[in-house]
Order: structure tokens, then sequence, then C-alpha cells
């Protein structure tokens, strides 16, 4: 990996200004620490919902598809994705929850019961607020005002979340059950935010080929 390749920069500093911004409520509004990562855990909804918006702008003004065979056709692939990633969502909240045992300690019957409590305190919405505002600057700054939509294909638009959720759900998941296996020990829940940061900062400056290649 070309550590040269990482810089910082506007993007980056979002990430570690997101990723940080949960910590503020711990210190200063008095959360408990583990808010941190079901912060954490619903940031997949947001990366979602701003992806859609960028597959609309790809599928109006993007590259043609060079082979539809394995997608679905046209603007199809957007419900398709929505769907697809509803699904994928609720096994990560639901896997998450689970594990932080908030599901069962609460009584809730369902994933969106633990979701409506954790909503229910007015100062989350300050965090989940806060990536949306970094989520629309990105979007804004690095894809519409940069025109990258037209250099993008449906097809690849419709996955380009995926790696970063997917490894939001493993890192997310094995950070609460560490966390609370090790007595809440703060130092562990920093250590995995900082993992996290760079691991972000590296999917941003990497695709999935590179970072995977021993070359």
């Amino acid at each position: 990996m070309d550590l040269s390749r990482i810089k910082f920069n506007k993007a980056t500093l979002s990430i570690i200004l997101w990723n940080l911004t949960p910590y503020w409520g711990v210190y200063f509004l008095h959360w408990e620490p583990i808010t941190v990562l079901i912060c954490y855990a619903m940031e997949t909804i947001v990366i979602g919902g701003f992806n859609v918006f960028k597959m609309v702008a790809v599928y109006w003004y993007g590259m043609p598809e060079e082979d539809n065979r394995y997608v679905a056709p046209g603007f199809s692939s957007i419900p398709f994705f929505i769907i697809a990633y509803t699904f994928l969502v609720f096994f990560q909240l639901t896997s998450f929850f689970a594990v932080i045992d908030v599901i069962n300690q609460e009584h809730q019957i369902t994933v969106f019961g633990a979701i409506r409590q954790f909503m229910d305190d007015e100062t989350t919405y300050l965090a989940c607020t806060a990536f949306v505002v970094f989520n629309a600057y990105s979007f804004v700054t690095e894809f519409i005002l940069t025109e990258e939509y037209r250099k993008k294909m449906l097809r690849d638009q419709m996955t380009e979340p995926l790696p970063r959720v997917i490894f939001l759900q493993i890192v997310v998941t094995a950070a609460g059950f560490i966390y609370l296996k090790t007595g809440s020990n703060l130092a562990v829940l920093a250590g995995f935010s900082g993992v996290k940061i760079i691991a972000e900062i590296a999917l941003k400056n990497y695709t999935v080929s590179e970072l995977l290649s021993s070359e």
C-alpha cells in the first residue's frame, strides 16, 4: 500500500470528525459509551440513503452499462438496491443489538423497538444529524460538483457502499462484544474507533481489489 496516496484533505477531515462526534456526546452530554457504537451501527442507514441519490444521478447522467446481465436493468436497479440494502441493514442491526443485549435487556420484541428507544433520546439526534451533514457535504463536493457521476456506471454505483457497510458490520459487532466482555473499557472502544477511521480513509483512497493486492 502506497501511503503517499492517503492524503489529509476535506474528505479525510469529514471522516475523522464524524467518528469523533459521538465521543462529544459521551463527554459533554453524558451518553453511555456504548452509544458510540450504536451511532456507528446506524451509520449504514445514512450511507445507503445517499447512495440512492448517487444512483439516480448516475442513471440520468452516468456512463452506459457495458453489460447488464448481472444487474437489474435501468431504473429498476434502484428499487432493487433499496430492497436488498434494507435486508442487509436489518441483518446488521439485528446482529449488533443482539450482541450488546439491548433487545433482550429492554424486552424489545423487534430491532425496530430498539432503534426507537435509541432515537427517543433527543441528544442522539445531534450525532445522527452530524453524520447526515457530513455525508451531504461529501455528496455535494466530491460527487456532484466534481461531476463524478459522469464517470460511473449504475452497476458499479449500486455496489460501491457494500465493502464499507460489510466492514462496519463486522467491526461494530465485534467491538460491541469485546467492549462489554472487557468491562466496558473506554480504551477498547477508542481503539476500535481508531481502526474504523484508518480503514475508512483507506477505502476512500483505494479500491477493495487494491487493498487486497499483495503488490
